[in-house]
């Protein structure tokens, strides 16, 4: 399988723990203590508007550097899906 390094870790797996062990307990906390929709929205909207950002510069760029941007996009997923898990955990 095909992936990116960080040194000596591969990024995926970078990505998906940084999402687990810190995107998932902040939005859980927004979700107990904030009464404002609003702010329990903004990880997911800042995670979103980023994922779009780097999607639309990596086809305007194109290349290289665009498919670089890509991957980053996709990899804003593993994120987005742990806020979704904070909202589905909160909601039980």
């Amino acid at each position: 399988m095909f992936d990116i390094w960080l040194g000596d870790a591969p990024l995926t797996l970078v990505v998906f723990l940084l999402a687990v062990l810190v995107v998932l307990p902040v939005q859980l906390l927004l979700c107990f203590k904030v009464k404002s929709r609003a702010a329990r929205l903004l990880p997911a909207i800042l995670l979103a508007g980023a994922a779009l950002l780097l999607a639309g510069a990596g086809v305007v760029l194109g290349g290289w550097e665009g498919l670089g941007l890509v991957i980053l996009a996709a990899l804003t997923a593993f994120p987005l899906l742990a806020c979704g898990a904070g909202w589905a955990l909160w909601a039980l």
